[in-house]
């Protein structure tokens, strides 16, 4: 696991990741499906590496409170079906809302889900 605070070796740790997501990035644009993966794994590296030990309590938090009845949500409006369905192929928010039967807000305020 990353080192959570403000220090020096956090911030060494964030160039890294950085160079990374350069690497990877470029790779993604040259079309290496894989890339996306590790792109996905560098934030993720990359967050750990700069918050803070109270900021990742508050994201922890708050995806353990609000995220399982959004994703109750998501299932009894079928949108993994949707996106199962989908093979893969990315869907705006609209899109989600549209086949779903659903008003376009209620997609777009959880976008990190149903993204």
């Amino acid at each position: 696991m990353a080192r959570q605070g403000n220090g020096a070796e956090t911030h060494d740790e964030a160039f890294d990741v950085l160079q990374s997501l350069n690497k990877n990035a470029e790779a993604f644009r040259g079309g290496d499906k894989q890339a996306r993966d590790a792109l996905v794994a560098d934030c993720f590296r990359m967050v750990a590496s700069l918050e803070t030990p109270g900021e990742a309590f508050m994201r922890i938090m708050w995806t353990h409170t609000v995220y399982p009845p959004v994703i109750r949500l998501a299932s009894d409006m079928k949108v993994f079906d949707i996106l199962k369905a989908a093979e893969g192929m990315p869907k705006t928010s609209h899109e989600l809302a549209e086949t779903a039967g659903a008003d376009d807000r209620l997609i777009s305020a959880s976008p990190q889900i149903f993204a």
